[in-house]
C-alpha cells in the first residue's frame, strides 16, 4: 500500500531545482492547451448531437467521481506505468460502488434510488482514500503534481472525445424489436424502480429476474448517479462500453510493449481497431472476394449479395444447414444493431481484468525488488495471495459472473495460466511456483464464489448439462473465421524461435497466453456444447456464441501485439544486420516482417467491416439523420396509435403494478407496454422466459391462464387467476383482439371499472376490483 501512495506524488516545489520548475512551467501550457481542446470538444458536442451532450456531460461527471472515489487504488494497481492506469478508474470504482450498493440493497439495508447510489460512492470514497491515508503517514512533503493532472485531463479528453463520437454514431438509428432492445431495456427500466434487489421479472410476474442482470444494474446505477432516464442511459452505456473499448484495448497492449515508444504506440492502436472496429475474414470473402471473382469468371446468375450481419451467421448458414445454426458475433456488430446485452456489457470488466493481470504479470511479478522484499517477509505466502492485484482479479473474477456467466470459467482460465507463468519468472523453485499458483488460484475462487453468492441465491442455471458435439464446422468455415489469428499467432512463435535471445520475456509468453486461450475458445465448440433450449436445431449456437465473442477479444489483443513486435523488431533486426552481416538472420527478419505485414494487411480490411455496416444499417452518408439518444423512440414508432396507451399508463401509474397484457413471440412488439412501463405482465416474450425458466411447461402454464383471462367465460376462474397473479391492470387493444378474436371487454369490467378508453384503436384499461 506504501506504493500505492508513493506512485501519485511528485516532489513539493521546495525539493525542485530549476529544471523541475520548467518542466512544470511546460506542463502549466500543456494543461491549458489540454484545457482548451477539452472546451472545443465540449461545443463541438452541443453542435453535433444537440441537447444531447448535456446528458453526456452529466454522465461524464459522474464516470469522473467514480474515477476519482477509487484514484489511489487505481494508481497502486498501475504504479509502474506513466499513464497509472487512470482509465480503468472508470469501471474499477463503478464495479466497487456498484456492487456495494447492491450488495446493501439485497440485504434491505440501502434503497437503490437516487440518495442510495450517491450514498454508496460516498462511502467507497471514504474507504479508498482512509486506507490510503493511513499508508501515506510514512511519507512526508508528498503531493499530487502537475504531471499527474495533465494525465488525468489528457485521459479525460480522450475519452470525451471517443464517447461523442459513439454517442453521434449509433444516434443515427434507434433499433426497435428487431433486436433484442426491447429485452435490454425492460430490464433497465425494472431495475430503475426496483428499490430492494433482487428484481422482480417484468415478463413473468411475480418471479425474479433469472438472468445475469447485473451489467444492465451498473448501467442503471449510471443512470441514476448522473441524473439520467433511463432511456437516455440505455444509449449512453452502450456509447461508453464502445468508447472504452477502444481505449482499454489500447492501453492493455500499450502497458504489454512498455507503454512508450513506437512498437507501443503502434501496437496499441492495431489492437484498439482489432478488438473494436474488426470484422473476421468473412467480410472479405463474401464482400470483396466473391463478387469480385463473380464478374472475373462471367458466372451467369445473380451475382451473391452481402448483408454486414452475415458475417456473424455463417457456420450452419453457408452452406445451409439447419440442423446446425450458430452465432460468432463480435464487438463492432453488437454496437452497431444497439444490443445493451450481458456480453457487451461485460466487455469492459474482462478488459479492465486483463489489465490488471498484464500490471501483474510485467509489473510485479518480474520486479527484482518486489521478489527480494517478498523473500525477506515472514509471511511470504500471505503476501503472494493477499497481493493487491491478486484480490481485484478475484473480485473481478466474481463480477464477470454476475454480468455475464460464461466469462467466469473463461477468465479464471485465463487468469490461471497468465498468473501461472508470471510465477514461474519470479520463482526460483519449481515446487514453489506450483504451491504459489495453487493458493492463488484457490484464493480467487473462493473470493469470486463470494462475491457472486448473492445472486446465485436467487438464480438458477438455465443450462441441463454439457454434452459432445455431434455437428462440426467444415474446415475452411473455421478458417475463414479463425485463419488470420492462427496466422499471426504462428508467425509470432516462429519470431521468437529465430529472434529472441535467451528465454521469452514475460510479455511475449502474456501474449501467447491471450492468443492460445483464445484459440482454444474457438476451437472449444467442435468439440463440446452447454445443452440449454435451442438443443433441437441449435444445439452449439449459444456456446458458439458466448466462447467466440470472447475469442475476439483475446486474438485482436494478441495480434496487436504480435503485429507491433514483430513490425518494430524485424527492423532493429535489419539495421543491426547491416553493420554485422549475418545473412540467414537477415533473411529470416525480412521474411517475417513482410508476413507481419501482409498479416497486417488483412486486418485492416477486415476493418472495412465498420464502414460497410454503417452504410448498410444507416444508408448512405446523405442519409443519415442524428435521431437522439432516446432507446425507447423505435418501439414507441412500431407501437404506432398505442403510444398513447403507454403514455397514459406512465403518467397514471406508479410503481410496478402488474398489467395484463396478451403474450408475444419474441422480436415482435408485442409485449412493449411491460417492457417500455416497467409494469410486469404475466408473460411476455415467450421464447425469451423458456430459456430464463429452462421449462417449456412454465410459458404454457402462464400462457394457458393469460388465454382463460381474456376468453374464458367463468368470472370465478378469471377471478382466481386475478388474485393468483395480483393482476392491477387488465389491457384490451389490438393485440389481444388479433390473439383471441372477440374479447368480451363487458364481463371483464363486472371485475372492476373502465379507467381509460380510446374507441380509435379500441383499447381499453379495466382496473380489477373496483365497482
Amino acid at each position: 500500500m506504501d506504493q500505492i501512495h508513493d506512485t501519485l506524488n511528485e516532489p513539493t516545489t521546495e525539493e525542485c531545482d530549476d529544471t523541475d520548475v520548467t518542466r512544470n512551467h511546460v506542463s502549466g501550457k500543456r494543461l491549458a492547451c489540454l484545457t482548451i481542446l477539452y472546451i472545443i470538444t465540449v461545443i463541438i458536442g452541443f453542435f453535433s448531437i444537440g441537447n444531447d451532450m448535456q446528458s453526456v456531460l452529466r454522465w461524464e461527471l459522474a464516470c469522473l467521481a467514480l474515477t476519482l472515489s477509487v484514484l489511489p487504488l487505481t494508481a497502486g494497481l498501475f504504479q509502474r506505468y506513466k499513464s497509472r492506469g487512470y482509465i480503468y478508474g472508470r469501471v474499477i470504482g463503478l464495479a466497487i460502488a456498484g456492487y456495494l450498493q447492491w450488495l446493501l440493497s439485497s440485504l434491505g439495508i440501502l434503497s437503490f434510488g437516487t440518495s442510495g447510489v450517491i450514498i454508496s460512492c460516498l462511502i467507497t470514497a471514504v474507504c479508498v482514500y482512509g486506507v490510503w491515508y493511513i499508508y501515506s503517514r510514512k511519507s512526508e512533503h508528498k503531493t499530487y503534481g502537475v504531471g499527474f493532472l495533465e494525465i488525468v485531463l489528457s485521459s479525460e479528453l480522450i475519452l470525451l472525445i471517443l464517447f461523442v463520437a459513439f454517442v453521434w454514431l449509433l444516434g443515427h438509428r434507434i433499433p426497435s424489436t428487431e433486436t433484442e432492445r426491447a429485452m435490454d431495456y425492460a430490464f433497465m427500466v425494472t431495475l430503475d424502480k426496483t428499490k430492494l434487489m433482487p428484481p422482480q421479472d417484468v415478463w413473468a410476474s411475480g418471479e425474479y429476474i433469472n438472468y445475469y442482470y447485473f451489467g444492465l444494474y451498473l448501467m442503471t446505477y449510471l443512470s441514476k448517479l448522473s441524473f439520467v432516464p433511463v432511456a437516455e442511459g440505455y444509449s449512453l452505456g452502450l456509447a461508453m462500453i464502445g468508447s472504452l473499448c477502444l481505449a482499454y484495448s489500447y492501453n492493455a497492449v500499450s502497458m504489454l510493449l512498455g507503454e512508450k515508444g513506437l512498437a507501443a504506440r503502434l501496437g496499441g492502436v492495431i489492437s484498439a481497431i482489432a478488438v473494436t472496429c474488426c470484422g473476421n475474414m468473412h467480410y472479405i470473402v463474401f464482400y470483396r472476394l466473391a463478387p469480385m471473382l463473380w464478374d472475373i469468371l462471367r458466372i451467369d446468375g445473380e451475382k451473391p449479395t452481402y448483408w454486414f450481419a452475415s458475417s456473424t451467421r455463417y457456420i450452419g448458414y453457408i452452406p445451409d444447414d439447419p440442423a446446425d445454426r450458430t452465432i460468432s458475433e463480435f464487438p463492432w456488430n453488437s454496437f452497431l444493431i444497439g444490443d445493451l446485452h450481458a456480453h457487451v456489457i461485460d466487455i469492459i470488466i474482462v478488459l479492465t481484468m486483463i489489465a490488471l493481470l498484464i500490471a501483474y504479470a510485467v509489473g510485479n511479478a518480474g520486479s527484482e525488488a518486489l521478489k527480494k522484499e517478498t523473500e525477506r517477509s515472514p509471511y511470504k505466502l500471505l503476501n503472494s495471495v493477499f497481493m493487491p492485484h491478486i484480490i481485484m482479479v478475484a473480485f473481478f473474477t466474481g463480477i464477470a459472473a454476475m454480468t455475464n456467466y460464461w466469462d467466469f470459467p473463461i477468465y479464471y482460465v485465463v487468469a490461471g495460466s497468465i498468473i501461472l507463468f508470471a510465477n514461474i519468472y519470479s520463482e526460483q523453485k519449481k515446487g514453489a511456483v506450483v504451491f504459489k499458483t495453487a493458493c492463488q488460484g484457490l484464493f480467487i475462487l473462493l473470493v469470486a464464489e463470494l462475491v457472486k453468492l448473492p445472486f446465485e441465491l436467487k438464480f438458477g442455471k438455465p443450462v441441463n448439462g454439457i454434452r459432445i458435439c455431434e455437428q462440426h464446422s467444415l474446415i475452411h468455415q473455421l478458417v475463414i473465421l479463425w485463419g488470420l489469428p492462427l496466422f499471426i499467432l504462428i508467425l509470432f512463435i516462429c519470431f521468437l524461435r529465430r529472434h529472441n535471445k535467451g528465454r521469452a520475456e514475460i510479455r511475449d509468453v502474456v501474449a501467447l497466453l491471450l492468443g492460445l486461450c483464445g484459440l482454444g475458445l474457438a476451437l472449444m465448440p467442435e468439440f463440446i456444447f452447454v445443452e440449454d433450449i435451442y438443443v433441437e436445431g441449435f444445439p452449439r449456437c449459444n456456446t458458439m456464441f458466448k466462447l467466440t465473442y470472447q475469442a475476439f477479444i483475446l486474438c485482436g489483443l494478441m495480434m496487436g501485439y504480435v503485429l507491433a513486435r514483430i513490425l518494430t523488431a524485424c527492423r532493429a533486426i535489419v539495421r543491426d544486420v547491416s553493420e554485422k552481416p549475418d545473412i540467414s538472420r537477415y533473411v529470416s527478419a525480412i521474411r517475417l516482417r513482410r508476413a507481419a505485414i501482409a498479416a497486417a494487411f488483412l486486418l485492416i480490411m477486415t476493418a472495412g467491416y465498420a464502414v460497410t455496416s454503417c452504410r448498410q444499417w444507416y444508408g448512405t452518408f446523405k442519409e443519415w439523420n442524428y435521431k437522439g439518444i432516446d432507446a425507447t423512440t423505435g418501439m414507441r414508432q412500431d407501437m404506432g396509435e398505442e403510444a398513447k396507451v403507454l403514455e397514459w399508463i406512465e403518467d397514471n401509474t406508479e410503481g410496478r403494478e402488474v398489467i395484463l397484457t396478451a403474450d408475444a413471440p419474441s422480436y415482435t412488439s408485442g409485449a412493449l407496454i411491460s417492457a417500455l412501463s416497467g409494469h410486469p405482465t404475466v408473460l411476455g416474450w415467450n421464447t425469451h422466459e423458456w430459456l430464463w425458466h429452462n421449462s417449456r411447461d412454465y410459458i404454457m402454464d402462464r400462457q394457458k391462464d393469460v388465454t382463460t383471462v381474456y376468453t374464458s367465460d367463468d368470472i370465478g376462474e378469471i377471478k382466481a387467476l386475478i388474485d393468483r397473479y395480483d393482476i392491477e391492470y387488465i389491457y384490451v387493444g389490438p393485440g389481444e383482439y388479433e390473439k383471441y378474436g372477440f374479447v368480451d371487454t363487458d364481463r371483464l369490467t363486472a371485475l372492476g371499472r373502465i379507467v381509460y378508453r380510446d374507441n380509435d384503436i379500441s383499447a381499453v384499461i379495466i382496473k380489477t376490483g373496483e365497482e
